[in-house]
């Protein structure tokens, strides 16, 4: 039996602590297991096990099979080369479990309003359990013959009572709200049977309630609201952070109005990689269900047309008719809003205009597709940057565009704002093909940093040191459009990459290999390549730093990329990033190498010169 102290506030503390550490433990041993659209077992028990969680709860986070989930872990952290212990064994040995907990079955976390809108809310963590009374037996219960007793869970105090198949954990000081949690009769599998495949396909999922979700929302334009209003009478650098703000706010007045379910989730397939993916669903009838109608999926045609090699980033977007006026005016609200505070503004009118003029410049564009190359040493990071956009007919997008240009320029010509810099538009011919050279000069852009020799050396990365940006533009066939940044070879190259028609940018071994644990029929897919990503950063030291600043890393090996994609239909948007096994298993490699060279530092095994391992 337990002796009882006065509950100070370290006591408290130490309870929520000891509560949290539980609910932390218990789900950092679940991650995901099943290939892409699997579903996995016991699927069915996910979804009916909410009904144990009072319809009340703002969120919850779903875990399925703890001794699964332990053992895809644990294939994660080989691939990594990492000595990470059992999850499972972690929370049991902290929480002094031997018996008792069913490691098969569905774990639970809740989260609950509290007894007032001040006071803080209530964290409830349902442990599955094969026997309750043994199981609490090994927390040294007060009094197991109560519906609610408070447990000692290594120096800490807790309240627990049963439910079912669950023992329900709570703080300490909470006994009478955990009773009511464990009392109520009206569960959520109802309320999130619309969100059931999908949480079903994870091994964790985390799911905001639609009473979760309007508080949140509530308190974020509430924090908003606050802000602005302190940030009112502040000079024009308040009025930007005041029209972002504004912005921010109709973000979320859209997610109350028409979103129903939020969720997040996250699996381990059989090789080991990891899968993190979301899905909102949109009220029926409202504004994001109506806009997201009828909206096809990317071909693959364009990264199909790209050629391979090394890179940073690349990927495929559609880009749907209906939002480019949308998407154009809130491009030019942000620019207006961020460009500072003596840079000349356009006027409603204009600014409108030129919105349009952009708009009008993606008339007939299916969709676009992007490699962003790893740039040449000394030259822009657009030095190896291509790209194809598909098109209703070439031609016409061409003239469409040469025009949007022109009137783009009589409007941004009328002021001096360094953001909104005017093009040269000059017809060319390259090897005999029509082809537009757009020059954009960013020297005034790069004089914003105040004389900032590091900020004026990174703007050169970006633009080149003579501060002009080229941009080359020319049909391919009826329905294509090359372009390249830089250099008009970089174009020719593009073109007859586009018309060779095979070995292109989609066919490599490593992009392929991500590419098959993405969903199909996304609308936006991307990738991301570690190897370019770690070179492009120690170019970046290097420009800011000298050749020495980066260090002597190893090379990080040819790997998949990261892949992403988003899948928007006209009830709901799915989101999925993965991160390949042959990606850890190369990034456990790599640490493995870092490590030797950092060892070998150490001993004096190399000279003082290659010994500066970051």
């Amino acid at each position: 039996m337990l002796t009882h102290s006065k509950a100070g506030t370290t006591m408290k503390l130490r309870t929520h602590a000891a509560v949290l550490a539980i609910a932390f433990l218990l789900l950092l041993a679940s991650v995901a297991q099943a290939q892409p659209g699997a579903t996995l077992k016991p699927a069915a028990s996910k979804v009916a096990a909410l009904d144990a969680v009072p319809s009340n709860a703002l969120g919850v986070v779903i875990v399925n099979n703890l001794a699964e989930t332990d053992a895809k872990i644990a294939t994660v952290a080989r691939l990594l080369q990492l000595p990470v212990p059992s999850p499972l064994f972690m929370a049991k040995m902290t929480a002094g479990i031997k018996e008792g907990l069913d490691e098969k079955s569905v774990a639970l976390g809740a989260v609950f309003p509290g007894k007032d809108e001040a006071g803080p809310p209530l964290v409830a963590v349902f442990v599955p359990v094969t026997d309750y009374k043994k199981f609490i037996a090994q927390f040294e219960p007060a009094d197991d013959t109560t519906d609610v007793t408070q447990v000692q869970i290594g120096n800490s105090t807790a309240t627990v009572g049963q439910k079912g198949n669950f023992a329900v954990f709570g703080p300490a000081e909470r006994g009478e709200e955990l009773k009511a949690v464990i009392e109520a009769k009206t569960g959520l599998a109802a309320e999130f049977a619309p969100i059931g495949s999908f949480i079903n396909q994870q091994q964790v999922a985390g799911v905001v309630t639609t009473a979760g979700l309007k508080t949140t929302v509530a308190a974020a334009r509430q924090g908003l609201a606050a802000a602005r209003k302190a940030l009112e009478g502040a000079g024009e650098q308040g009025k930007m952070a005041l029209n972002a703000f504004a912005m921010y706010d109709e973000l979320f007045k859209v997610l109350e109005s028409d979103v129903t379910h939020l969720a997040i989730g996250s699996r381990i397939d059989k090789e080991g990689g990891v899968h993190l993916t979301s899905r909102s669903i949109f009220k029926k009838g409202g504004s994001l269900a109506k806009a997201s109608q009828g909206i096809k999926p990317a071909s693959g045609e364009g990264l199909a047309k790209l050629a391979p090699g090394p890179f940073l980033f690349a990927g495929e977007f559609v880009i749907p008719a209906e939002w480019m006026s949308g998407m154009m005016q809130w491009s030019m609200e942000m620019m207006q809003t961020t460009s500072g505070e003596k840079a000349e503004k356009l006027s409603e009118e204009d600014a409108k205009k030129l919105a349009d003029s952009m708009a009008a410049s993606m008339k007939g564009v299916h969709s676009m597709a992007m490699v962003m190359g790893l740039p040449k040493s000394g030259e822009s990071i657009y030095s190896s940057t291509t790209g194809i956009i598909i098109v209703d007919n070439a031609k016409e997008y061409m003239a469409n565009y040469k025009l949007a240009l022109a009137e783009m320029n009589e409007t941004v010509g009328k002021l001096e704002n360094p953001l909104m810099p005017a093009y040269e538009v000059q017809e060319i011919k390259i090897d005999g093909v029509a082809a537009l050279e757009i020059t954009t000069d960013m020297s005034k852009v790069m004089q914003q940093g105040g004389g900032d020799p590091n900020v004026a050396r990174m703007m050169e990365l970006f633009v080149g040191k003579d501060g002009k940006l080229n941009i080359y533009v020319a049909p391919v066939d009826e329905t294509t459009i090359a372009l390249a940044y830089v250099s008009k070879e970089q174009l020719t190259k593009t073109i007859a990459a586009a018309k060779a028609g095979s070995a292109g940018f989609a066919t490599d071994s490593n992009v392929a290999a991500t590419a098959a644990s993405l969903p199909k029929g996304a609308q936006w897919v991307g990738y991301l390549s570690p190897e370019g990503v770690m070179v492009f950063a120690q170019q970046m030291i290097a420009v800011i730093g000298g050749p020495d600043a980066a260090g002597r890393l190893p090379k990080f090996p040819a790997s998949p990329p990261i892949g992403f994609s988003a899948t928007i239909t006209g009830t709901q948007l799915d989101t999925h990033l993965v991160i390949p096994s042959g990606l850890l298993k190369e990034t456990g490699e790599f640490i493995q190498e870092i490590q030797k060279k950092q060892a070998e530092a150490a001993e004096g095994a190399i000279g003082p010169a290659e010994s500066n391992i970051q």
